[in-house]
């Protein structure tokens, strides 16, 4: 009994140790937060949101990842990061995008 407890509490302790956190904050080019930018990080196919003050947080095993930033109205943004044994903060910073609607010609009759 004392074995299957030790493989147990074992292999929960290395989980939680290949697990470091990835924190980060989006802002635009004035410094203000970015409420609601898409996060996604290509590796493990998933996805995250902002919170009002731009920040996101997940948990990820070592290794090197692709991350996305998104958000409506801003150019997007791409890093390449690696996590190692430590915990690592990032910030992406967006810059607007420039939008041009057609022109609009009204005619009476």
């Amino acid at each position: 009994m004392k074995f299957i407890s030790l493989i147990i509490t074992c292999l929960f302790v290395t989980q939680f140790v290949s697990a470091q956190t990835l924190k980060g904050r989006v802002i635009d080019t004035k410094g203000e937060p970015i409420v609601a930018a898409s996060i996604y990080i290509k590796e493990i196919k998933q996805g995250l949101i902002c919170d009002k003050d731009g920040n996101f947080q997940i948990k990820l095993n070592t290794g090197t990842y692709t991350i996305e930033c998104t958000c409506i109205g801003y150019n997007y943004n791409t890093k390449k990061i690696t996590i190692t044994n430590e915990n690592l903060d990032v910030e992406f910073i967006l810059s607007e995008k420039a939008l041009q609607l057609q022109e609009v010609v009204i005619q009476a009759g």
